[in-house]
Order: C-alpha cells, then sequence, then structure tokens
C-alpha cells in the first residue's frame, strides 16, 4: 500500500533522522488532501441529500475530522524501522535507549528517539550511531560514521558492563577509603602511645637530678629516635619487598618475617 512502511532491509540507517524529523510534516499534509478531498464529496452528497438542514454536514464534518486526526495520530507514533547492517535484525526507533554524553535513559521514544537526539534539556545530544541490541555492532545514522558517541539499548550488554565498570569503580573506591581510614586510625593510636611513653619518661626524668635528668633526656631522645629509625627503615624494607616479591606471596611473607626479626633483635639490644 502506499502508506506502508518501506521494507527495513531496504532502508538507509543514515537517513533515518531525516525520515524522523520530515514523518510529521509529510504526515500532516497527507491527512490534510485526504480531509479536504473526503470532506469536498460529504459535503456535496450531503447538501443535495438535506439541501434544508446544515446540520447533518455539520456532523458529517465532525466525524471526519476527528477521523482524520486518529489517522494523523496512527501513522505519525508508528515507528521507523531500519536493518543492523551485521546482522539483519530490524531495529526499531522506539527502543528505549541510553545517551552516549549524560548516560541518562531515554523512554519517550516518541518525541525523543535515538534517531533525533536526548531528551533532557541539559544534553540534547545527537547520537552519531547505534550500538545493535541483537549483535552489538555499530549501527552509523551520520555519514560521518563516529564510533565513539554511540547510543544503546536499555539493559542491552553495553549498558550492562557500564553499570557493572561503575560498581567495581564504586567499590574501589569504597575499599581504598576504608584503608585510608585503617591507617590514619593506626598512626593516631602509634602517636597517641609514644607522646604517652614520652610523657612518662619525661615525669620519671623531673624527679632526678638536674645532671641525671640532662643525661637521661639524651639517653632518652636517642632510644626513641633509634626507635623511629629501626620503624621506619622496617616499613621502607616491607615496601621494597612488596616491589621485589609481586605476585609472589609466600617468598613476600617469608622475606617480611626477616625484616621482623631484625626489628626484635634492634630493639632488643639498641646500639
Amino acid at each position: 500500500m502506499i502508506f506502508d512502511d518501506p521494507d527495513p532491509r531496504e532502508t538507509d540507517p543514515h537517513k533515518s533522522r531525516e525520515r524522523f524529523f520530515w514523518k510529521t510534516y509529510i504526515y500532516g499534509l497527507l491527512v490534510g488532501v485526504l480531509f479536504l478531498m473526503v470532506v469536498s464529496v460529504v459535503s456535496l452528497v450531503f447538501g443535495r441529500l438535506f439541501s434544508g438542514s446544515l446540520w447533518p454536514m455539520f456532523l458529517a464534518d465532525c466525524v471526519l475530522a476527528v477521523g482524520a486526526y486518529l489517522l494523523f495520530l496512527n501513522w505519525n507514533l508508528r515507528p521507523l524501522l531500519f536493518a543492523c547492517p551485521g546482522c539483519k535484525a530490524v531495529i526499531s526507533s522506539k527502543t528505549p535507549w541510553i545517551c552516549c554524553v549524560c548516560k541518562r535513559q531515554n523512554r519517550d521514544t516518541d518525541k525523543y528517539s535515538f534517531v533525533n537526539r536526548c531528551g533532557y534539556d541539559d544534553c540534547r545530544a545527537e547520537p552519531k550511531s547505534y550500538r545493535c541490541h541483537h549483535c552489538n555492532e555499530l549501527v552509523f545514522l551520520s555519514k560521518d560514521e563516529d564510533k565513539v558517541n554511540f547510543a544503546c539499548s536499555i539493559n542491552s550488554k553495553a549498558d550492562t558492563d557500564n553499570a557493572r565498570t561503575s560498581k567495581v569503580h564504586s567499590r574501589s573506591e569504597e575499599l581504598e577509603t576504608k584503608v585510608h581510614e585503617v591507617n590514619l586510625a593506626r598512626a593516631t593510636i602509634i602517636k597517641a602511645q609514644l607522646e604517652a611513653t614520652l610523657k612518662k619518661l619525661e615525669r620519671e626524668l623531673q624527679a632526678e637530678q638536674p645532671a641525671t635528668i640532662e643525661a637521661m633526656l639524651q639517653e632518652g631522645q636517642k632510644y626513641v629516635h633509634s626507635r623511629r629509625a629501626v620503624e621506619k627503615a622496617a616499613q621502607l624494607l616491607k615496601s621494597q619487598n612488596e616491589i621485589d616479591c609481586k605476585g609472589n606471596n609466600d617468598e613476600l611473607e617469608r622475606d617480611n618475617l626477616v625484616v621482623d626479626e631484625w626489628v626484635q633483635n634492634k630493639k632488643a639490644n639498641p646500639q
């Protein structure tokens, strides 16, 4: 029939956006011409049958106007169909899709199809290609054949991959935050212990003779610096072990035990 959609396999996807833009005007013009033709014929017939009254002609015109409007809606709301060049499956312009720019879903496909533009006013991006939800091949909607800024169907493989990647990133960031909080808590505890030890030493030193206090203070400072140096050296050695033994957990554990043994010996026999 004259108003049937063309065969999707013979439709050029590059012209889909142009077809979507012009279809409202074309269908409106066709319905308008049909309406005027039918109204003219009905008016002529009713004028001869009911020459003494205009109400039958008026009611007939109202019925024809409603019919013409419904016909226009039926034509205008039909989806555009085209075939994927890869798998030859038919793709409808009414497929709910995800914008390639703002990553949001578009479900009002009567107005904002992927062959038109994104329905959000702060985006309004026009996809240059569509990722087929049958075979994941790109269907180009413009002659520049952009392979980056493509639209994809909701719940398609591309959408699922994006959601999975976002979830992994979120979990990774959450884990890094928890590790940082644990390290910060450990550092706070160590600092508090060192401050408590230092205050205890200061109180003990204040009870001694001035000469003895000064000697013990120097000795204590030397001891604290020595302990700090040992602990710092141990941290550096373990960091180097992680680099040297990357991928070999057994060797890393063995080297770290050696470092711990060295730390214990240094603490037991400080120089």
